[in-house]
């Protein structure tokens, strides 16, 4: 159900619309967010943030604002739940929500402005306008440290920014500055991560990789840089860790949302793949790791099945499960059987092979011969 299907409810418009915008706001100094987001969705290349007293003023060079307004301020006069909708597919509400929620606003395309006292409209009309839209609302200026910071937290250079294989991919970056200074490096995958490989489409581009040490799967999408939202799963076999950001910024996250986790879901099989592949090329300490994160799963990925996985008395690393499990009999053991293996090993042949494995016997204890006897 979208914001909108629930408002449809509502028998008060201007109730709706109150509940749209207050619902949206996720703390004092959200607004903040919610302009720059609006003007990356409207295609903004370079946005100016300035927290100056009790102002925050955001400038962009995205697509003019002039008709937004004209809708925002339709809406705002005169409140109907279908107007909310329209607004909200066609232009999303990010804009409505932070003019609205202030004590004051005002908004400048490069043709008409609108000015609003505690949500309602004060001045909508034609103005000379600047050569960039210009949003201006009034909050407390006890919070600006905050805002700057809630800003940093929500809002990175794109990963479009990032150099690969030499190059610079087609979609350009957005230069956000936040009273002068530019945004720090675009988000990465965090320390610790393993076999990581970059993942590109027509739609954006993103980094995905292995956390051996992991027990879920951590998958963050960003939209031209923005946070959007972060999902944990448990991991079918290697847990991953990945993020993507979209080249848009859409007015609906549901599809976006759906769309990435299709990303995520080849992506991780391909990276499986590639790792199958690569595995005799890695390092003894490597291997061992990775193995161990396998044998934690309830199956390996099938791209490991004929990957020479288990020791043996021929040496590390040379029986692949496929010939284990053509065996009506394996002896399991430590040091001692067909295949040499911890207990995290044995539990994971147990549940692979049933009753063909047969635990090994320990040696016999050396005995001790008195003289004479």
């Amino acid at each position: 159900m979208t914001t909108t299907d629930a408002l449809a409810l509502s028998v008060d418009d201007r109730r709706a619309l109150w509940a749209l915008t207050e619902r949206h706001l996720r703390s004092e100094t959200f607004a903040a967010v919610l302009l720059v987001r609006d003007a990356l969705r409207r295609g903004a290349t370079v946005i100016d943030v300035r927290t100056r007293g009790d102002q925050l003023v955001v400038e962009d060079d995205g697509r003019d604002l002039d008709d937004v307004l004209t809708e925002i301020a339709a809406v705002l006069d005169a409140p109907a739940v279908p107007a909310l909708h329209r607004l909200e597919l066609v232009r999303g509400t990010d804009l409505l929500v932070a003019v609205a929620t202030a004590s004051a606003a005002e908004a400048r395309g490069r043709r008409k402005a609108l000015a609003l006292e505690a949500g309602r409209t004060q001045r909508h009309g034609v103005v000379d306008g600047g050569p960039r839209n210009r949003v201006t609302v009034l909050r407390p200026r006890r919070l600006r440290q905050a805002e700057r910071e809630e800003l940093r937290a929500w809002v990175h250079r794109p990963l479009s920014d990032v150099r690969v294989d030499g190059g610079r991919d087609a979609v350009p970056g957005a230069d956000v500055r936040i009273d002068g200074k530019r945004l720090g490096a675009p988000p990465s995958l965090p320390p610790g991560v393993f076999f990581a490989r970059q993942v590109r489409t027509g739609s954006g581009r993103g980094q995905i990789g292995i956390m051996l040490d992991d027990t879920v799967s951590r998958f963050t999408v960003y939209a031209r840089g923005v946070w959007v939202s972060q999902e944990q799963q448990r991991p079918r076999d290697l847990p991953l860790v990945g993020l993507w950001d979209s080249d848009v910024v859409p007015t609906e996250w549901g599809p976006l949302l759906a769309s990435t986790r299709s990303v995520f879901a080849r992506a991780g099989e391909d990276l499986v793949a590639r790792l199958a592949l690569d595995f005799d090329r890695l390092g003894t300490r490597w291997r061992r790791r990775l193995r161990r994160a396998l044998v934690r799963g309830a199956a390996l990925p099938p791209a490991f099945l004929n990957v020479p996985l288990f020791d043996s008395a021929r040496g590390p690393f040379t029986i692949p499960l496929s010939a284990l499990l053509e065996r009506d009999r394996v002896v399991v053991g430590d040091g001692i059987g067909d295949v040499f293996t911890d207990d995290d090993g044995r539990a994971f042949l147990r549940r692979q092979l049933g009753d063909a494995m047969v635990e090994a016997l320990p040696p016999p204890r050396r005995r001790l011969h008195l003289f004479g006897a």
